[in-house]
């Protein structure tokens, strides 16, 4: 399946699913990040539930980040999965970020110069 970027972004529509509902959203493809992150708000709009708290490398150094049980969709297939819930700066041009814990499971090319994602389910 094929995505077009959003405003130069590679972006892909994933679905958040919890005891509450769920919610549809926008990812930024990062290959470097080993999970997925949401903001915090999802985690109450959706009661989520914690799991824990993990230790992840980023720019600045480690951080201790909220872990929680949640549902992701992507592509018609329903994963569960550990998600990180955090907010990122306001400065940045998305709030969620699809890590490798989803990436992993798929093959996924991304085509700079088109400006085009494709994703092939397994």
């Amino acid at each position: 399946m094929k995505f077009a970027y959003q405003n130069g972004l590679p972006l892909i529509p994933i679905v958040i699913k919890g005891k509450a509902g769920k919610i549809s959203l926008n990812a930024h493809i990062d290959f470097a990040a080993s999970k997925t992150l949401v903001p915090q708000k999802i985690a109450s709009e959706l009661e989520l539930t914690l799991k824990g708290h993990v230790p992840i490398a980023i720019a600045s150094g480690v951080s201790l980040m909220p872990l929680y049980k949640a549902k992701v969709i992507i592509l018609d297939k329903e994963l569960e999965l550990s998600i990180i819930c955090s907010d990122l700066p306001k400065e940045s041009p998305v709030n969620s970020i699809l890590g490798r814990d989803v990436l992993d499971i798929f093959k996924v090319c991304l085509d700079g110069k088109k400006e085009e994602i494709t994703f092939f389910n397994p």
